[in-house]
């Protein structure tokens, strides 16, 4: 019995920290997928003030501005060959001495150390794209101060109910940016603070500074104070050297799993006892429970994503379990019956298999994502108690969607409206939040398509 609680242990284990270091490496790719849109942006105000006769013209100023305005970057400076930066807000700043200014002056794409804030204690950098004439030379460039800690603790928000948090690290160890409120203060860098621990597993502090310095992904386990703490890092992408880390209790992270232990102990019990006839119907009532899952849980055969059956039967598995907060997406292609019409049912089809792919690079693996019907799919974010963090993930998967092309179909422009209804507030059963987010969606296409809605509890749009 003690070998088969040890060994159950041991798999517990490895499945948590592959779960964990699954979550860390799709969160770091939303995170350079984010970053790459951003410095796409800067690149189309670079290309429109390349066609100005006037490197400061007003009409490039207010162009800025209007970016600025969009509440992606909280300042852009146009940057002279000789290091004038002219702002949005009227400022003239000397930039001439900063690297990622000399970087985009040799033709590529670039990131500023970080700046913080003493005002509102942000931690920013400024992204930066060249400026190149039809010559093909560089006549300036375009930056942008970015807050990128924001950015960073976002996406890990939903993570372990938030009680794990990232840190963004430079590859000489020196914090960037993290929700910890105690490591800044405690710990001169990175290294240091894992240098404070006893890590497990033959892991040692020189091991993860050469990771570090090679830019290579990896893991350890570490004794802090009365608990283990699970350590995950990776690159961040940003070619700077820069690594993506996030620390999780174990308790937190394996919690998921928790229920294999107390099942260990029943069955012990059931032994021990002698119960047998308990134990085969047990057995009995599992596998016809797992037969009749089985047959529910069949896969929608065209995108592989869960059908309506299997969707709506996962969603109300996890809201009957107390204490559940989250938010039910409800997301439909707009105009796709024209694609089906003019460009017929294969180009559809194809479509329709993006969106679903789509849609599991842009969730979470814990997620639950089905098509139930057409082109309509249904998202379950576990876990999200913000209001705020719901709206930006649909103006995200908005942008995304308008992005999306099919290379065999690239004349088909595609888009999408999203509606949802937040759990608990306006409901705690998939009878009950199904409605709501279907109003939403209605609301969304009823103001023009290719946007969103938040169920408002109002009658109408």
């Amino acid at each position: 019995m003690g070998c088969f609680v040890l060994h159950e242990k041991r798999s517990v284990e490895e499945h948590t920290l592959l779960s964990l270091r699954n979550n860390v490496e799709h969160q770091c790719d939303y995170f350079n997928s984010v970053i790459d849109t951003q410095f796409s942006s800067l690149d189309s105000l670079a290309r429109f003030i390349a066609r100005q006769d006037n490197l400061v013209d007003s009409d490039n100023i207010l162009m800025a501005d209007a970016i600025v305005s969009s509440g992606e970057f909280s300042r852009i400076l146009i940057i002279a060959p000789s290091g004038t930066g002219h702002s949005n807000d009227g400022a003239t700043t000397l930039v001439a001495h900063r690297q990622y200014f000399l970087t985009s002056m040799s033709g590529r794409r670039a990131v500023s150390d970080p700046l913080s804030s003493s005002v509102d204690s942000q931690t920013k950098v400024v992204l930066s794209v060249p400026i190149i004439g039809e010559d093909g030379e560089v006549m300036g460039v375009v930056g942008g101060a970015y807050n990128i800690g924001q950015l960073s603790d976002f996406l890990f928000s939903g993570l372990y109910n938030g009680s794990g948090y990232p840190l963004l690290v430079t590859s000489s160890g020196a914090l960037v940016s993290t929700t910890s409120t105690t490591l800044p203060t405690h710990y001169h860098d990175f290294f240091e603070y894992c240098a404070s621990m006893e890590l497990m597993g033959g892991a040692s502090p020189d091991e993860v500074r050469a990771d570090f310095a090679a830019g290579k992904s990896g893991y350890f386990f570490a004794h802090n104070g009365d608990e283990i703490q699970y350590m995950v890092y990776q690159s961040a992408g940003l070619d700077n050297g820069w690594m993506m880390c996030y620390t999780v209790s174990s308790s937190e992270a394996s919690a998921d799993y928790s229920f294999i232990f107390r099942d260990v102990l029943y069955l012990g019990i059931a032994f021990l006892v002698g119960v047998l006839l308990l134990l085969f119907s047990m057995i009995h009532i599992s596998l016809r429970d797992r037969r009749r899952l089985l047959h529910q849980a069949q896969a929608d055969s065209l995108t592989g994503l869960l059908n309506r059956t299997s969707t709506s039967a996962c969603i109300d598995t996890w809201l009957s379990m107390p204490g559940k907060q989250g938010a039910l997406l409800m997301l439909d292609l707009d105009n796709f019956k024209e694609v089906n019409d003019v460009w017929g049912h294969q180009a559809g089809d194809s479509i329709l298999v993006l969106t679903a792919e789509l849609l599991r690079a842009h969730f979470r693996q814990s997620d639950v994502i089905g098509r139930i019907g057409g082109d309509e799919f249904m998202v379950l974010m576990k876990d999200v108690s913000s209001r705020s963090v719901v709206e930006l993930h649909m103006r995200r998967l908005c942008e995304e969607f308008r992005l999306l092309t099919d290379p065999t179909y690239p004349q088909i422009s595609v888009s999408c409206s999203v509606g949802a209804a937040m759990i608990p507030d306006q409901g705690r059963s998939f009878e009950e939040l199904y409605p709501h987010a279907d109003s939403a969606l209605y609301c969304a296409k009823h103001h023009g398509k290719d946007g969103w809605s938040i169920f408002s509890g109002e009658s109408s749009c």
